[in-house]
């Protein structure tokens, strides 16, 4: 017997494969959350996201080639236990390892992925350019190279901006090695 959204995964996997075949993907790919409408019977971890349009159903969390909209990849988020032990969450967590393995297929091919704040973080910004991806993201948290105390005695009243310049640790005699960080 099939446990939790296996069919549908199966499925998936055929829809995706031939998606990514079939189109060219740009240079600018968005990672995203997607809620499905889900009224069929599953053994799988419905969610409930009064927030989202569709508040009922099964998440997942997906790649679009963004001029275009096509999905060119996604993963359904099946619980903690299941999600835990998925490839990169053990060196990088969660949120960055989704991000990557959304992403491998573009691994190398110098892509921008445009990421909200789930998915944004210095840490995923690290890992994409160590994987030959760049990334624009909402980063809401602070983190010791782009302290958020530092970023706020900076900008003080509304209309005030502050840009700042890391070069990655570890990563100093590669061409793609900068990190980026605007306040405002």
């Amino acid at each position: 017997m099939q446990e939790g959204f296996d069919k549908v995964k199966g499925w998936l996997h055929l829809i995706l494969q031939t998606f990514q075949k079939k189109w060219q993907a740009g240079l600018q790919l968005t990672v995203d959350e997607t809620m499905v409408f889900w009224v069929g019977i599953a053994e799988g971890k419905l969610m409930f996201l009064p927030r989202k349009p569709t508040p009922l159903g099964f998440m997942l969390k997906t790649l679009v080639d963004t001029v275009s909209g096509v999905l060119l990849n996604a993963e359904i988020v099946e619980g903690v236990e299941k999600d835990t032990n998925k490839e990169y969450n053990g060196v990088w967590g969660k949120s960055t390892g989704c991000t990557l393995r959304l992403c491998r297929p573009w691994h190398g091919k110098a892509r921008v992925i445009i990421a909200d704040s789930w998915f944004g973080s210095y840490k995923t910004a690290v890992a994409l350019l160590k994987h030959g991806c760049f990334v624009v993201a909402n980063v809401k948290t602070g983190h010791k190279h782009f302290p958020k105390t530092k970023l706020k005695g900076i900008v003080k009243k509304r209309g005030d901006t502050h840009h700042m310049k890391i070069i990655v640790p570890g990563m100093e005699n590669t061409q793609a090695n900068e990190v980026y960080a605007s306040i405002h």
